[in-house]
């Protein structure tokens, strides 16, 4: 995952790499405090979301999507 630093009103983009398709996933969000919200953009629509909690150098917390909840934990 790759993001980039947030504008002033907190909104970012970035993508990430879905290695099992082996495809690059386009991202846009926001962050408000120490709390990330993410969604995938694929085919120009909204698709999943993957809500974040920023902790040190851990992102934590769910993706969402398809009718899906799994864990989400990326550090650095």
């Amino acid at each position: 995952m790759r993001l980039e630093t947030p504008n002033d009103d907190g909104s970012f983009s970035g993508v990430y790499f879905y290695d099992k398709y082996r495809k690059v996933i386009a991202l846009r969000g926001m962050k408000k405090g120490e709390n990330l919200e993410l969604i995938e953009q694929i085919a120009e629509k909204d698709q999943a979301k993957l809500s974040l909690n920023m902790k040190g150098n851990q992102l934590s917390g769910q993706w969402l999507g398809n009718n899906k909840q799994i864990p989400a934990i990326l550090g650095w």
